[in-house]
C-alpha cells in the first residue's frame, strides 16, 4: 500500500515510484541509470537517479528503496507516535526506549533536524 504523505514538508511528498521506461543509457551495453519520480496529473518530476556504475549495491534495489523513503517515513513516525503513547499510558511493561530513541533519531536524520 503507497502512503500518500498529507503533511507539508520540504521534501518531494510522496508516493514515488521507479519508472524503467525512463531510463538514461550509457555505453554499447545497455547499461541504464534508473530514475525515480514523483508522478502528479501524468507527469513525472524525477528525484533521483541511480546510476549503475556509482552505486556499490544492485541498482533496482537501491532505486526501490529510494521510491519507498516518504512510505517508510510516514510509516515510522505513525508507529513511533503509537510506542511512545503506549510507553506514556504504561500499557507497556519494561519499554525498550532505545528503539523509540533510535526510531526518533531516523525521522529526525530523514527531516535534516
Amino acid at each position: 500500500m503507497i502512503v500518500e504523505t498529507k503533511t507539508k514538508t520540504p521534501h518531494t511528498p510522496g508516493p514515488w515510484e521507479v519508472d524503467r521506461e525512463v531510463a538514461e543509457w550509457h555505453g554499447p551495453g545497455g547499461v541504464y541509470a534508473l530514475t525515480v519520480f514523483k508522478f502528479d496529473g501524468g507527469r513525472g518530476s524525477p528525484v533521483a537517479w541511480v546510476h549503475p556504475y556509482l552505486t556499490l549495491g544492485d541498482p533496482a534495489a537501491d532505486a526501490r528503496l529510494i521510491s519507498a523513503a516518504p512510505d517508510l517515513l510516514h510509516a515510522l513516525k505513525v508507529l513511533a507516535d503509537l510506542y511512545a503513547d503506549l510507553v506514556n499510558n504504561d500499557l507497556i511493561e519494561d519499554p525498550d526506549l532505545v528503539e523509540l530513541h533510535a526510531a526518533r533519531a531516523a525521522i529526525q536524520k530523514a527531516e535534516g533536524r
